[in-house]
């Protein structure tokens, strides 16, 4: 075997494993845990507070976010380069394509919508004290602008994952 085989082999490996984790856990916030934590009622902001603490699951979903762009974004290099850019223009390769599109806007959500307000909900809920009403109005505020984007998040994935599970296929 070669090593630039065994580089593919890593490359694929690392986009498929981080590509499950992140899709994964986009769709098990958005269907399971966002859900209960609005039927927690008044316990919901503290289930969200713990689970977010430390931004430790805002950490591990960027982290995987970027592990899957950047190593589809190389391997989709790796095979444009090898044919002389011929693979880029065959119908497979513009499915990838629209993949990575979705990928890359569904992390820029992520990025500069869904992780600030996840934080500043965390900051509000951390209130001594507690929230008074004008801060409880902002954290509702924040809650419906996440859950439209987390929504929209999910289903830029599901683009995602569905362009990659069928392109090899055009």
């Amino acid at each position: 075997m070669s090593s630039d085989q065994v580089l593919m082999i890593v490359l694929r490996l690392l986009h498929i494993g981080a590509g499950v984790f992140w899709v994964g856990s986009v769709f098990f916030l958005n269907l399971f845990a966002m859900p209960a934590i609005q039927a927690a009622g008044a316990d919901g902001p503290r289930f969200m507070g713990v689970l977010m603490r430390e931004g430790r699951v805002q950490r591990a979903l960027i982290h995987a976010g970027i592990v899957t762009i950047v190593s589809g974004l190389i391997i989709y290099g790796r095979f444009t380069m090898e044919t002389q850019g011929l693979w880029a223009r065959s119908a497979a390769a513009m499915g990838y394509g629209v993949g990575a599109i979705a990928a890359i806007v569904a992390f820029a959500i992520g990025i500069a919508v869904n992780a600030p307000s996840a934080r500043r909900l965390q900051a509000i809920g951390a209130t001594p004290g507690g929230p008074s009403a004008e801060q409880q109005a902002e954290a509702a505020r924040i809650r419906a602008r996440l859950a439209t984007a987390s929504r929209i998040t999910l289903w830029m994935l599901v683009v995602a994952v569905i362009s990659m599970a069928i392109s090899r296929y055009l």
